[in-house]
């Protein structure tokens, strides 16, 4: 009998100064909890040495090696929504609320 493997999730935090942050161990944490193999990857523009106008270009390069999705956080949370394929309602509430 074969056992089907699920397939590996990368997945990532866009941000800046994020070394500290707690999300990779909480995620992959869960993942494997689930049974999935979950590597999260930290993109700090601090460490990238870039700031939010690369954020096209990291955005870019995460699709291209098979991110399966990304979180956004300071300093790009804005900057990021004329990038996105959609917005919910509810967001675009939010950052209208929000400017």
């Amino acid at each position: 009998m074969k056992f089907k493997r699920k397939p590996p999730y990368l997945v990532g935090l866009i941000g800046s100064s994020i070394q500290a942050s707690l999300s990779p161990a909480m995620h992959e944490g869960e993942g494997e909890r689930h049974g999935l193999l979950y590597m999260y990857r930290l993109l700090d523009l601090d460490v990238l040495g870039v700031d939010v106008q690369a954020l096209p270009r990291l955005l870019d390069a995460a699709q291209l090696t098979g991110f399966s999705g990304l979180n956004i956080t300071h300093p790009c949370k804005q900057a990021v929504i004329p990038l996105l394929d959609e917005l919910s309602a509810d967001a675009a509430a939010i950052g209208a609320e929000h400017p």
